[in-house]
């Protein structure tokens, strides 16, 4: 599979664009095969089937799909860094960590993001890695890019009318 940076995001996406109504929880094997092949950019819509599309791809389904195929060290990574998760929550909260509250959760998450620019323990190395797998999920998905990029789908433009954002303006 062949990728392309998606504008000025740095996100790597597929030149092949993986898409249609409905795409539904028990109409998505295509999406599963696309995935299978390679592709990242998966194109849906709220109008498809009622806002029933989005439920076809969710970013822990596109993490698990990474997953399953990546080589044992990115697996033992993602292994040892959610190991490392729970063990901090039993530690500091005497529970799992899925069993902590939000707070206690996203407590012990920034706790590990600490060294995201220069990961040295493995769970540091860990977080930049689930970072990336959720950004590369989000904007992958119908919210991400429709609605977060606003992403308006492969037009003609007679002419490039520029960055219409008022800081970008000279």
């Amino acid at each position: 599979m062949r990728y392309r940076r998606l504008g000025r995001t740095g996100f790597m996406i597929s030149e092949i664009v993986c898409g249609g109504d409905p795409i539904a929880p028990d109409n998505n094997r295509h999406v599963e095969a696309a995935i299978d092949f390679g592709l990242n950019y998966l194109d849906t819509a709220p109008t498809y089937g009622d806002g029933k599309s989005e439920e076809g791809y969710s970013v822990w389904e596109y993490t698990d799909e990474i997953l399953a195929d990546a080589d044992e060290r990115t697996k033992n990574l993602w292994t040892h860094g959610l190991a490392f998760l729970n063990s901090a929550a039993e530690r500091e909260h005497g529970r799992h960590f899925e069993d902590c509250t939000a707070e206690q959760q996203v407590a012990l998450v920034e706790r590990t993001s600490q060294h995201e620019e220069n990961p040295i323990q493995p769970e540091d190395r860990f977080f930049v890695a689930a970072k990336r797998a959720s950004i590369d999920g989000c904007y992958t998905s119908a919210v991400g890019i429709h609605q977060d990029l606003r992403y308006q789908g492969n037009t003609a433009l007679a002419e490039f009318p520029g960055c219409t954002h008022l800081e970008h303006k000279t």
